[in-house]
């Protein structure tokens, strides 16, 4: 079966992108775009950046339905210090906890001793591959966003929206994955 394509349908109009103003907004997780893993950042860290993207609620936010925000998870795998190469600290990897925690994803609990007392601690992943991303697909979340501004590569000035807190959005409610029922 062929393919029909009438190329003076093509509208010689630019597409606007408006970008969602900063803000809360009650979105579900959509899919994820390809992780990057094993970088090494400007200070020597290596890490791993899970790329969530995500789908604004159009009951809560008429004006903004569906539009998709893409974001970054970093897992910080090690840290560079004057001692040298270190376990990343409860700091380096807070925006992971936040992510898995506001989709309420199972993460199990060690005991630890922290200056002679018993401690419950949260096991994080350690690497995109240990985390199970079709657990997250669908489910709820709030988040709070910032606009960063910076130049394209033709001069022009765009608006990145990223996410800047994770939190539980009581009473969301999942979503089916539109791909869930492809073979592949």
């Amino acid at each position: 079966m062929s393919v029909l394509f009438d190329p003076t349908a093509i509208s010689s109009e630019k597409k606007t992108f408006k970008p969602l103003p900063e803000g809360t907004y009650a979105c579900n997780v959509l899919e994820f775009q390809e992780s990057k893993v094993d970088l090494t950042t400007k200070t020597g860290n290596v890490i791993d950046i899970i790329k969530p993207v995500l789908q604004v609620n159009g009951d809560k936010h008429e004006d903004f339905a569906n539009q998709r925000i893409f974001a970054n998870v970093f897992i910080t795998k090690n840290t560079i210090t004057e001692e040298g190469t270190q376990p990343p600290t409860e700091r380096d990897n807070q925006s992971l906890y936040y992510f898995l925690d506001s989709v309420n994803y199972p993460m199990e609990t060690e005991e630890v001793v922290v200056e002679g007392t018993k401690k419950n601690a949260i096991v994080l992943p350690t690497a995109d591959d240990e985390i199970i991303k079709a657990d997250i697909v669908g489910k709820p979340v709030m988040v709070t966003t910032r606009n960063r501004e910076y130049e394209k590569k033709d001069g022009t000035i765009g608006t990145d929206t990223q996410v800047r807190m994770w939190m539980k959005w009581e009473n969301g409610e999942a979503i089916e994955s539109s791909d869930s029922d492809l073979p592949f």
